[in-house]
């Protein structure tokens, strides 16, 4: 996945580890994430209906996905939303499943080291995420919070004896009763879906867990968190700004805007560099920023500015980097 101006998506962590699916029905496509690749139960909450114009996927007046490419083995489609820039919309790049297990079938091992696009996947629910609003509702009593704790390791199914055994990496050896009982459900042959990897004999699946209990005036939240297919306990980690990041950073941004206008355009550079500090992902901040400080002359600033989006792998800001601020 990349932007449509060929940038990377903007701080977005762990893209290497994440895959994007997509199921394309006659009227409708699906977005699966990597825990339910291409099982029988699809989730409606990501379903979308579409209309095909040509070759554009029209999913309302707003917004649809352009077909870039379409073939036996791959598909690329690029997103449209009404009033966004290149920058700000996405690429996907799509290769068929089939292909993608036909190659590791072709290495000819008897072990499989599983990946989201290989499975095998869980049957069970494997993560549950609580969030309450304590302006409304009671927190959990004492005796009812969760524990916080993890711990990682690899679940090893041998298909020949039909047998599955969990080797432990890392983990606080006190909750070692806790750990035993909760990766008891991970042990159970029937609740692991392993029609796609019957050739191998020995399946091996890097996996990490997390319980965790947070509580602050107005937001409890707990849950006990899955990742498969690596033991990076990051993969949990949501650099995503919280929803008062998100409404900080607008205002700042509107005020920004406000001051531009009235052509007061020092205060407007120092309302939309608050804006970006406040919430890093507001990639038009930085992008105003930068141009503002060139125009009151400002350029060393901008050309930092532009330095850092450039080596975040954003194409205008190297672009423009490369016009005005290389000597």
């Amino acid at each position: 996945m990349e932007m449509k101006d060929g940038s990377k998506p903007f701080l977005l962590k762990n893209i290497p580890d994440k895959n994007y699916n997509i199921i394309i029905e006659k009227n409708s496509y699906s977005l699966v994430n990597d825990y339910t690749l291409f099982d029988t139960q699809r989730s409606l909450k990501f379903n979308t209906h579409y209309t095909l114009v040509k070759n554009i996927l029209v999913t309302s007046s707003e917004s649809s996905l352009t077909i870039e490419k379409l073939d036996k083995d791959s598909l690329i489609l690029s997103q449209n939303i009404k009033g966004f820039e290149a920058k700000d919309l996405h690429k996907y790049f799509y290769v068929r499943k089939d292909i993608l297990l036909q190659n590791l079938e072709n290495n000819k091992k008897d072990t499989l080291v599983a990946t989201s696009v290989s499975g095998p996947r869980p049957k069970f629910s494997i993560t549950k995420r609580h969030l309450k609003d304590l302006t409304r509702q009671k927190p959990l009593p004492l005796t009812e919070r969760s524990m916080n704790y993890r711990f990682n390791g690899n679940i090893y199914i041998n298909l020949q004896s039909n047998s599955i055994s969990i080797e432990l990496k890392d983990y606080e050896k006190s909750f070692i009763n806790n750990i035993e009982k909760k990766y008891k459900e991970l042990t159970k042959l029937s609740n692991w879906n392993l029609s796609s990897v019957k050739r191998f004999k020995i399946i091996k699946i890097p996996f990490a867990f997390e319980s965790y209990y947070e509580l602050s005036d107005e937001v409890e939240s707990y849950g006990e968190v899955y990742h498969f297919y690596s033991t990076d306990f990051n993969s949990f980690l949501d650099n995503s700004p919280s929803r008062e990041q998100l409404a900080n950073s607008n205002s700042f941004f509107k005020k920004g805007v406000e001051e531009y206008q009235k052509n007061n355009l020092e205060l407007a550079v120092d309302l939309f560099e608050k804006a970006y500090k406040v919430n890093p992902h507001n990639l038009d901040a930085y992008y105003n920023s930068a141009s503002i400080s060139f125009a009151i002359g400002k350029t060393e600033k901008a050309c930092k500015i532009l330095e850092y989006l450039k080596l975040e792998g954003q194409k205008t800001a190297e672009n423009d980097y490369n016009s005005k601020c290389q000597k």
